[in-house]
């Protein structure tokens, strides 16, 4: 292994590891198994692609087809944050939520993966749905940890100069910057998955301080607050 493999391996597969205090915070918490599982995913599939990649091989799959499961894990992962931001407090509206992100962005990336209007677009869609959620049906935005969100907001911020920086594999060999943006998602991911104090949480624990209801699909649910000056993110 020459010294540019070595520092590529050291680069962009190890500096997955900053990932894991981020599952482990998913991991914590109540019904984020489905998070969990695309945290884990996008560890596994970066490692293994970052790893063929660098030395030039196939581990089962190839270099490209990792790659594309890579890009699937963490295209999903971004859209279930904004699920996650609504805050649904009927588990089958977040759920179905959660397996049509993952169908959506299977389709797509199987069609075209490569067409940047599929990597960004589903990822606006689900931003729309939030907004749409939270002030139009709920009258108020998600109760969120204000300190959580800068950090969060701030290094998620610096990983994507880092990753658009990185695309110039001319200028930087090692690809140092694209480590980087795994290094600083991470530390995004850690902070920005337990920000919102949720209103399902008093569904768990039994109690409110909001009002107890019935929901359509006949799950009790919290009834959302419509106050606009009740605050949010």
């Amino acid at each position: 292994m020459t010294p540019r493999v070595a520092g590529m391996v050291v680069v962009t597969v190890l500096s997955n590891l900053a990932g894991l205090p981020a599952a482990a915070v998913l991991y914590r918490q109540r019904n984020m198994d489905f998070e969990l599982f695309l945290c884990l995913g996008t560890f596994v599939t970066s490692m293994c692609y970052h790893l063929c990649e660098s030395l030039g091989t196939s581990l089962w799959l190839t270099e490209v087809q990792w790659h594309r499961l890579d890009n699937v894990m963490a295209i999903s992962s971004f859209m279930c944050w904004f699920v996650y931001l609504c805050d649904f407090t009927d588990r089958r509206a977040r759920d179905a939520c959660r397996f049509a992100v993952m169908a959506v962005v299977l389709v797509l990336q199987e069609g075209a993966p490569w067409d940047e209007r599929f990597t960004f677009g589903p990822v606006l869609a689900t931003a729309l749905l939030f907004l749409l959620k939270r002030w139009l049906v709920d009258g108020c935005g998600p109760k969120c940890d204000p300190n959580r969100l800068r950090t969060g907001l701030l290094l998620q911020s610096l990983g994507v100069l880092c990753f658009i920086r990185g695309l110039d594999n001319d200028t930087d060999p090692l690809r140092i910057f694209h480590g980087l943006w795994h290094v600083f998602i991470s530390g995004a991911c850690y902070f920005l998955w337990d920000i919102v104090q949720p209103q399902a949480t008093a569904v768990a624990r039994g109690h409110s301080g909001g009002h107890l209801g019935t929901s359509l699909s006949g799950g009790t649910h919290v009834t959302p607050c419509r106050d606009p000056r009740a605050g949010g993110c």
